[in-house]
């Protein structure tokens, strides 16, 4: 009996460390599957995370773009919960489970109301006529949504590995802020949004990438399109922009999450 159990010991024990040791070894994989969740600001951020992560690791990747204009928390929160009418988005559920590394922004459209807002009137470059503030409870419940969302990766992943990444989010408008004097109001409304996706993603140990500084300096006051990562546009990222999105990304490196 006691070697019966010693060896049943022995084997459990054996098991757990095989374990341990896949849950670290992501790297060590042949191939990986990442997938981009996020609005109009994460596109090209796949395509130039693609290469990168080939070079250092020496892996193939397979990218899954679900970078969508407008892309909001409640339309993805509606992806994992089977209730959107977006096809595309009912695919989440099928690949997040083999996936070995995920890139999250949503936007809080749809829960906050913008209208005559001074959000709206910072991300327009408006003058400011209607200062409301722009404190978090602005994003009305941002972020329980957010929350839910990591809630449902996490259940869908199981016990599995993964290496998750919250995408802050750059501000392109300082140059347009600047001509209504409205840089100070409006980089506050930049801090609480931003500062509202580091908080969720840190109670789950979720690594933020801070675009912000990487594209409008630790001040916040460095333009964007001078340094040529924005579009004609005046928003979205040129391909330039796109990789040093990436960069800051995977300057964060590749240590599954252990919630």
């Amino acid at each position: 009996m006691k070697i019966k159990l010693f060896i049943f010991s022995l084997m459990f024990s054996f098991g757990l460390i095989l374990s341990g040791c896949q849950s670290e070894d992501l790297t060590k994989l042949d191939e990986w599957d990442v997938v981009i969740i996020s609005a109009s600001n994460g596109w090209g951020i796949g395509e130039q995370m693609k290469p990168m992560i080939e070079e250092e690791l020496g892996i193939d990747v397979n990218i899954h773009d679900f970078a969508i204009g407008s892309l909001s928390a409640v339309d993805v929160l509606a992806g994992f919960e089977g209730t959107t009418p977006n096809a595309n988005l009912e695919k989440l559920k099928k690949i997040i489970p083999d996936a070995e590394m995920i890139v999250l922004f949503v936007d809080p459209e749809d829960i906050t109301t913008y209208e005559s807002s001074l959000w709206d009137q910072c991300f327009m470059g408006m003058t400011i006529e209607n200062n409301d503030g722009c404190g978090s409870d602005k994003l009305g419940n941002y972020d329980e949504v957010l929350s839910k969302i990591y809630d449902h990766i996490f259940t869908l992943k199981g016990n599995s590995p993964v290496i998750i990444r919250a995408l802050g989010f750059y501000n392109p408008l300082i140059s347009d802020w600047k001509k209504v004097d409205s840089v100070d109001t409006c980089n506050q409304c930049w801090l609480t949004f931003n500062e509202e996706i580091r908080k969720v993603s840190e109670n789950y140990n979720i690594p933020f990438a801070d675009v912000w500084t990487t594209f409008n300096g630790e001040n916040h006051l460095d333009d964007p399109r001078q340094k040529g990562y924005i579009l004609e546009d005046g928003q979205h990222c040129t391909d330039l922009g796109a990789k040093a999105q990436a960069e800051t990304i995977l300057a964060l490196g590749y240590e599954p999450i252990k919630p």
